[in-house]
C-alpha cells in the first residue's frame, strides 16, 4: 500500500512517522517534491532550483536519512519530480518584457530569483503564452514550461533525476503533470532511468506517472512510454461521480468486483496501476460525505466501506497522509467582485502542509495546520491498519479471481475471492444502500468446493456471517462490507 506524504526531515519526527506508517501497513511513500521552491507557490511544485533541497524542508543529508530510516522499516521512498515547468520566472513579450522574454531578476524585480542550475537560465529553453496547446502550454497560464522537444532540454532533466538517484538512494520517482510533457521526452527517459537504476542495483525501480485524464483512452495514450505504474484517474473519477447523495455506494462495490477494468490493456496491467479515494488536488473523502449528509457518523460509516473496497480492492492501494485521521478538507471556489468569475483553488485538502506564510491566497491565508497528524487513537486509524494487515496476510486480493455469487434490489451484494488451488476462498458481503439485510441467505455453488464455517476477519459496522447448509446467512447494518475466510469441510 502506497501514502502520498509531505516531506519531513527532523530525526525526531522521522523516527515518529516511520513507526506510524509502518504500523498502518505501509510499504512505500511518494514524497512531495523536495526542490526549493518559489515562496509564493505550495507542496513543491513551483520549483527553482532543480538540484537543492528547500532550506525550509532540510538538507539533502536529511533526506539520506529519511531514505535510510524509511529503508530500515521497509518502507520504500519513491521521489516526486517536476519535469514539465518551473516557477513563474520570465516575463514574457506580451506581458511587457523585451522580445525573447527575460528573466524577472534580471529586471530588477524584488521577490525573483534565478533558476538553478545555472544551465537553466535562457529564456529560448522555455514555451512563451504564445502556446495554447496540452503540452507545450505554461501551465495554469504562469508556470514556465520546458521546451522538452529540445535535445538540450532532455537531457538537462534526465541529468538531474539520476543526481536525485544516486544522492538520495530512492526507489522510484512520480513524474507530476505526465500529460503535460510530450511521449518524445517520457520514452527516452523512462528506458533510461530505467538503466541508470539498474546500474545502480536498483532492481524494482519505479516510474510512477500523474496522467490526470479522465477516460481510459487519453491516459492509455502515453501507455508507449512503459511507466511500471500510472495514477488511475479515470477510474477514480467513475467512483466519485457515482456517490450521488451519499446513499449509494454501488460504484465503490463494482470498483471491489473488478467491473471498473477498462477494456483496454495497460502496458504494466490495470490491477498495477496505483487507485486512490484522494489526494492533494482533490477534495477528501470524508468531505465528500459530510457534504452530503452533515452528520460525521454516518459520513464515517460510508468512508470506512470506501476504504475497504479501496484497501483490498484488484488494484494497488494509495492513501494520501491525513485520510487515516479524517481529515476533511476540500476543493473550493471565490468569485472575483469585478468579473463574477468563479475561480476554483485546492488550499484546503493540504491540511497536512507545514506552515508557510509566504504562500498566500487573494482570498486568505493558506498552508496553515489545521490538525495534529500523529493521532493513532481513532476508529479510522485502526481501520486502515487492519485493512492492510488483511490485504497483506492474504494473497488472493491481489492474485485471486473475483466472482460475484449475488447482486439483489435490497443493496446485498455478495462475492467470493478465489483461484483454482486455494482450499479457503473469502466471502465478502457488501450492504450498498441504507436499509439493513437481515437473515438474507447466498448460496455458494458446490464446485467451489465444501465449507464447514467461516471465520471472520472484517465488519466494518457491525454484522456478522453464519455458514448453514443452504448457504450463508448475512446480516449487515446500512453500508457495511464484511470478510470472512471459508473453512474447508462438509456442513
Amino acid at each position: 500500500m502506497f501514502s502520498l506524504c509531505e516531506p519531513w526531515w527532523h530525526s525526531s519526527r522521522c523516527d515518529t512517522k516511520d513507526r506510524l506508517l509502518k504500523s498502518l501497513g505501509i510499504r512505500a511513500i511518494i514524497l512531495s517534491p523536495v526542490y526549493v521552491n518559489a515562496a509564493d507557490g505550495y507542496h513543491g511544485y513551483h520549483p527553482i532550483h532543480l538540484l537543492m533541497v528547500d532550506p525550509r524542508l532540510g538538507t539533502l543529508n536529511c533526506v539520506r536519512e529519511l531514505v535510510k530510516k524509511a529503508h530500515e522499516a521497509d518502507i520504500a521512498v519513491i521521489l516526486d519530480v517536476v519535469n514539465n515547468h518551473i516557477a513563474d520566472s520570465i516575463n514574457w513579450e506580451e506581458y511587457g518584457g523585451p522580445a525573447g522574454g527575460e528573466f524577472k531578476y534580471v529586471q530588477g524585480e524584488e521577490a525573483a530569483v534565478m533558476p538553478f542550475p545555472i544551465e537553466a537560465r535562457n529564456t529560448c529553453l522555455f514555451h512563451g503564452p504564445e502556446y495554447t496547446d496540452m503540452v507545450n502550454q505554461r501551465l495554469f497560464g504562469f508556470l514556465e514550461d520546458w521546451r522538452t522537444e529540445a535535445t538540450y532540454v532532455r537531457s538537462l532533466l534526465i541529468q538531474h533525476l539520476k543526481y536525485w538517484i544516486a544522492e538520495t538512494d530512492i526507489d522510484g520517482l512520480r513524474y507530476d503533470s505526465a500529460r503535460h510533457v510530450g511521449l518524445d521526452f517520457w520514452e527516452p527517459c523512462v528506458e533510461e532511468i530505467l538503466r541508470y537504476a539498474t546500474h545502480l542495483g536498483k532492481k524494482r525501480f519505479l516510474q510512477i506517472a500523474e496522467h490526470a485524464g479522465s477516460t481510459h483512452e487519453e491516459v492509455l495514450e502515453y501507455d508507449s512510454a512503459k511507466f511500471t505504474n500510472l495514477i488511475d484517474y479515470p477510474t477514480y473519477y467513475k467512483i466519485k461521480n457515482s456517490f450521488g447523495d451519499g446513499n449509494w455506494l454501488g460504484g465503490l462495490a463494482d470498483y471491489f468486483c473488478g467491473f471498473l477494468e477498462p477494456s483496454q490493456s495497460y502496458c504494466g496491467g490495470w490491477r498495477n496501476n496505483l487507485m486512490f479515494l484522494d489526494n492533494q488536488d482533490t477534495t477528501r473523502i470524508f468531505h465528500q460525505f459530510l457534504s452530503r449528509l452533515e452528520n460525521t457518523e454516518e459520513a464515517r460509516i460510508r468512508l470506512h466501506f470506501s476504504l475497504a473496497c479501496l484497501i483490498l480492492g484488484p488494484q494497488i492501494p494509495f492513501i494520501y497522509q491525513g485520510t487515516e485521521q479524517e481529515f476533511s478538507g476540500a476543493l473550493g471556489f471565490h468569485q472575483k467582485e469585478d468579473t463574477g468569475e468563479w475561480i476554483g483553488h485546492d488550499c484546503y485538502v493540504r491540511e497536512d502542509m507545514f506552515d508557510n506564510p509566504a504562500c498566500v491566497w487573494r482570498f486568505g491565508p493558506i498552508n496553515r495546520k489545521s490538525f495534529e497528524p500523529y493521532s493513532q487513537d481513532n476508529s479510522t486509524f485502526k481501520l486502515i491498519q487492519q485493512l492492510a494487515e488483511i490485504r497483506l496476510e492474504n494473497k488472493l486480493i491481489n492474485q485471486g479471481i473475483r466472482t460475484l455469487l449475488s447482486s439483489r434490489n435490497s443493496g446485498l451484494s455478495c462475492v467470493l475471492l478465489h483461484e483454482q488451488n486455494s482450499e479457503k476462498p473469502l466471502f465478502v458481503a457488501m450492504n450498498l444502500g441504507g436499509t439493513p439485510v437481515l437473515e438474507e441467505v447466498c448460496t455458494i455453488p458446490n464446485w467451489y468446493g465444501k465449507f464447514s464455517g467461516i471465520d471472520l476477519l472484517l465488519a466494518t459496522a457491525g454484522g456478522g456471517l453464519q455458514m448453514m447448509e443452504h448457504g450463508m446467512r448475512i446480516i449487515l447494518p446500512p453500508f457495511t462490507f464484511v470478510l470472512g475466510r471459508l473453512l474447508p469441510g462438509d456442513r
